[in-house]
């Protein structure tokens, strides 16, 4: 529980600390969590969801449509490790403070 609130600040930070304007750009790696932050961020976000609700998340390939979209995210909810290596976005990477919580917790 402790994790998801850590979640949703993190989220609630990012989102009002971007121009007024601005739309943040989130990649979830599952339905679940990209749910989540559209209900979170109403019009303020901009979700692309990796998977669906009928495909392990665990077996996504790495496809270039799917690397191009986490390389434009402005963050990233979940955990699909080689999407984020191979996408060449720094706020994606390990240790990086735009980086999901979830990702380091095994919630994604």
């Amino acid at each position: 529980m402790n994790r998801l609130l850590q979640l949703l600040a993190a989220l609630l930070i990012a989102a009002f600390s971007a121009p007024a304007l601005a739309v943040l750009n989130v990649f979830a790696s599952v339905p679940e969590w990209g749910a989540l932050i559209e209900e979170l961020g109403s019009d303020k976000v901009k979700v692309y969801t990796a998977t669906n609700a009928l495909q392990d998340p665990h077996h996504i390939e790495a496809r270039p449509s799917l690397i191009a979209r986490a390389r434009t995210a402005d963050l990233e909810v979940g955990w699909l490790p080689l999407v984020q290596l191979q996408s060449g976005n720094a706020r994606a990477q390990p240790g990086k403070t735009r980086r999901s919580p979830t990702s380091r917790t095994g919630l994604g």
